[in-house]
């Protein structure tokens, strides 16, 4: 287990890394005004990829650790302590959170050559689309290969 929580905290590295290499990436294609490559879409799979196994090492130590353990028998101790809360509640929950909305943005927000912007953007659960027709929820994603 301790071998485990050693790769998570060293894969924080990567996930940062490879976060910002999308982002420096996307900006590099926008002001270029370049084509999404291959390497463009290679570089979001990297940084996925270890958002992924980020997530799942972290899935692994919460539960087979001591915070879950420790939530399930005393809850109102963890609760009332700061620092506890925070590995049995906040930090689990605000990573699982961060996950699904990048799996999201990841899965569903690169349309019509708006790649390298939408790259750069911060990842949102809800975005702004002018309605194009009538009846047209403006805070809906819009379907894959959607172009306005």
């Amino acid at each position: 287990m301790n071998a485990i929580l050693i790769f998570h905290s060293l894969l924080r590295w990567a996930v940062l890394l490879f976060g910002l290499w999308a982002i420096v990436n996307a900006i590099g294609g926008m002001s270029k005004k370049r084509e999404y490559s291959a390497g463009d879409k290679r570089t979001g799979l990297f940084f996925m990829i270890s958002c992924d196994i980020q997530l799942l090492l972290g899935l692994i130590l919460y539960f087979n650790g001591m915070w879950f353990n420790l939530l399930k028998t005393n809850a109102k101790e963890v609760m009332k302590d700061g620092p506890s809360r925070f590995f049995a509640m906040e930090h689990i929950l605000m990573m699982v959170i961060a996950w699904l909305i990048g799996a999201h943005r990841m899965e569903h927000g690169q349309t019509c050559g708006n790649q390298h912007r939408e790259t750069q953007e911060k990842p949102g659960l809800v975005r702004y689309r002018p309605p194009d027709h009538p009846g047209h929820d403006p805070l809906a994603f819009p379907p894959v290969g959607y172009c306005p």
